[in-house]
């Protein structure tokens, strides 16, 4: 309005050079705020327009491919969106750029997988990486086959490195094994300490390596199994998942899809010689996986989502027992044993196994399905009487130990847990009941005789030697030293009674039991050397021996 009035003024005035200096300052004005309005829409357009080209992917390249480090250190997880053409991707990995198709080819390939409406794959971890910097780049395959792969940086392929961190305890790089001189005679130690969890459906491992470990640049073989790895049978099931190189303690399997129970061990290779079989909650452990559902976003190293470890009772790790004896009295067959340890304040459950045929499993020194159980004791009590007095057959005895709150323990040794009582023995004893009078009579006739021989003069006979204390009889050496584990010095006397013995049958016995001390004591060849003897092939259940021979056999191989 005051504008408006001043002008009104002006003209009633007539002072026309102010009314036109008025009008060209309101006209310059109007233009310039005209300019800026209808210029400005235009600007918003042109950046939008930049903007969608910069956006604009091809239908068949993958977009925003990003690489990250996992929280474990080791693994890099990839995210991306996926190509709108359906079609399998191949994922490449390098340690520079992969910029061109030349790069491309001569990338590792992490694997070709289906991409399409159905199977959204978008992520991938890339596992067990040693230190360094690594790029990726993941096309599709019918690019490949055509030789006709569109590349485009942050797009799909990286071009900013994920960089795996060095352990700041451990030299970024190995030492070479060919330069390290291995000792044949090394005896190479185990890895200890073994570590297992679950994150995210990944099992990871961890370790402590032996302490030559910085000396011998040992190489380490990650084994998966649904079973124990105490022996070489149980080893030969396994399934060898991977391999890492010292300094590297870590592992990641990224194979189990169910949830299951499952075992883990990790062994421990030098030059060509490798540590088996393996050593229980050393190197290696029961596992209990559950497989989770929930698909969670990547959450910081100090927050990660863990399942825990069940604690799931391992029966090669529970209470056992020892020094099994089994005494045949006329009423049956009386057992005896000891604990290997105390079992605390849980209680302890003995289970007792009788069969006619082996009763342990050669494949996995496990009680045999066909064994029949005969009773049960609880503890402090640790005897059982059989009353089997069916004395004509071989029989074997076994007694397994279950806690309150554990497995049963399946797993058997000869003269601890299990033992064999032979039927040849047992039939001589059966004799004697049978027996007695006839065995009378010839005791009187063999005295008759002897008065009659001494009517004659014959030469006095010189005194034998007393042996008895030197050379104590099989049971007297087997209760006195065998199974009370002397066995340097049941060694001695059972090689002592098969040297003065002239029946053939306690000859090979005896030796068998010789060699049987040999292997107790760890040594494997000089008990080899008696079994494979022809007067213990011929004289001594030959079951056994073929038994003993291949565990001295596996046994002396792992050394």
């Amino acid at each position: 309005m005051k504008y408006l009035t001043a002008i009104n003024q002006s003209i009633s005035k007539k002072n026309f050079s102010k009314l036109t200096f008025c009008k060209i300052l309101f006209f310059t004005l109007l233009y310039f705020c005209n300019f800026g309005i209808f210029s400005q829409e235009p600007a918003k357009k042109v950046n939008e327009i930049e903007t969608t080209e910069k956006k604009k992917v091809d239908k068949d390249v993958v977009s925003d491919l990003k690489a990250t480090l996992s929280a474990d250190s080791i693994s890099i997880e990839l995210t991306w969106t996926p190509p709108v053409d359906e079609g399998d991707v191949v994922i490449a990995r390098s340690t520079e750029v992969i910029d061109t198709m030349e790069k491309l080819g001569i990338s590792d390939s992490l694997g070709k997988y289906k991409s399409d409406k159905v199977h959204i794959f978008n992520s991938f971890r890339d596992v067990n990486l040693r230190p360094g910097d690594y790029y990726y780049a993941i096309v599709l395959v019918s690019q490949v086959k055509k030789k006709n792969v569109k590349l485009f940086p942050g797009l799909n392929y990286t071009i900013i490195p994920a960089t795996v961190p060095t352990k700041a305890n451990a030299p970024v790089e190995a030492k070479s094994q060919e330069t390290t001189p291995v000792n044949k005679n090394l005896e190479i130690d185990s890895i200890s300490n073994l570590r297992i969890k679950n994150v995210e459906n990944v099992i990871q491992l961890n370790w402590i390596a032996p302490h030559d470990a910085e000396t011998n640049n040992p190489k380490y073989s990650i084994y998966r199994s649904v079973e124990p790895m105490f022996n070489i049978g149980l080893m030969e099931k396994a399934t060898k998942i991977g391999e890492v190189i010292h300094p590297e303690t870590t592992f990641l399997d990224t194979g189990l899809t169910s949830t299951q129970n499952v075992y883990y061990g990790v062994t421990v290779t030098i030059g060509d010689k490798e540590k088996i079989p393996l050593e229980d909650n050393k190197s290696f452990r029961k596992f209990y996986f559950v497989k989770s559902n929930n698909k969670k976003e990547a959450l910081p190293s100090e927050e990660i989502a863990v399942v825990e470890e069940k604690k799931v009772p391992v029966a090669t790790n529970s209470i056992t027992i020892k020094n099994l004896t089994a005494e045949t009295k006329k009423i049956g067959v009386a057992l005896t044993w000891t604990l290997l340890e105390e079992p605390g304040n849980g209680s302890v459950t003995y289970n007792i196994y009788q069969s006619e045929t082996p009763i342990i499993n050669e494949a996995n020194g496990k009680l045999n399905e066909n064994a029949k159980k005969v009773g049960t004791v609880n503890h402090p009590r640790q005897s059982f009487l059989h009353p089997n007095t069916d004395r004509s057959k071989t029989v074997y005895y076994a007694v397994t130990t279950k806690t309150e709150d554990g497995e049963e323990n399946l797993i058997l040794k000869e003269g601890q847990s299990f033992v064999k009582i032979e039927a040849e023995k047992v039939e001589d004893e059966k004799k004697e009941e049978i027996e007695p009078e006839k065995k009378k009579k010839e005791k009187k006739k063999k005295k008759k005789e002897e008065i009659k021989s001494e009517e004659k003069p014959v030469p006095t006979p010189k005194p034998a030697p007393i042996v008895e204390e030197l050379n104590p009889d099989f049971d007297v050496i087997m209760s006195q030293y065998y199974k009370k584990e002397k066995f340097r010095e049941a060694l001695v006397k059972f090689k002592s009674l098969a040297d003065r013995v002239t029946d053939d049958s306690i000859r090979g016995k005896s030796l068998f039991f010789a060699a049987l001390s040999h292997y107790n004591l760890g040594e494997y060849n000089l008990a080899l050397k008696i079994l494979l003897k022809e007067e213990v092939q011929m004289n001594y259940d030959k079951e056994r021996v073929d038994f003993y021979v291949k565990r001295c056999l596996e046994n002396r191989g792992s050394r």
